[in-house]
């Protein structure tokens, strides 16, 4: 603690204590020999079988510069848009899904990345030709790329600069 940062005595303890607690958490160290994680929290003891510790899914909240302009996007993009409300647009496409929010920090946007996984990723590169995307919204689309890793993929930015990679995976290959 800085010198110009001091807290009265009674209260300097009560911060030790919950730093001790804190300790006492940190020191929970995994699973049991049960398959159990349990740990001692402020006194409670608890355990959780991680097996029941159930995900549904994931949803990432996207960024959005233009709120508007980024709907329609979407949409022509191929997702579907089955809810708006308060500044929250959520799109899917099957069982893929996210979140497009009407919040915009360059900086985050512009570093913002997400990768979808399908299964033709050259009918989906005919179908972003198709639809003009490019011409319609201004942004950039690069060509399909074979990926010695075993994908191909390209990659398109949306109206915000987050960039988007539609992949496919395929056998990695040393010529690629």
């Amino acid at each position: 603690m800085s010198a110009g940062c001091r807290l009265p005595k009674r209260e300097m303890m009560d911060v030790r204590r919950l730093h001790r607690r804190l300790s006492s958490v940190r020191a929970c160290t995994g699973l049991s020999e049960s398959g159990k994680l349990g740990w001692n929290f402020f006194g409670k003891a608890g355990n959780i079988v991680l097996d029941e510790l159930e995900v549904l899914e994931v949803k990432a909240f996207v960024p959005a510069r233009d709120f508007e302009l980024s709907k329609r996007f979407y949409q022509d993009l191929g997702f579907t848009m089955p809810s708006d409300d308060a500044g929250i647009a959520y799109f899917h496409h099957g069982e893929c899904s996210f979140l497009l929010q009407d919040v915009y920090e360059p900086v985050h946007a512009e570093n913002f990345k997400m990768h979808l996984l399908v299964k033709d990723v050259q009918r989906w590169y005919e179908h972003v030709l198709g639809a003009e995307i490019v011409e319609k919204y201004g942004v950039m689309l690069s060509d399909i790329t074979h990926q010695p890793w075993g994908m191909i993929d390209f990659v398109i930015y949306d109206p915000s600069g987050v960039l988007w990679h539609f992949s496919e995976n395929v056998e990695a290959s040393e010529d690629a």
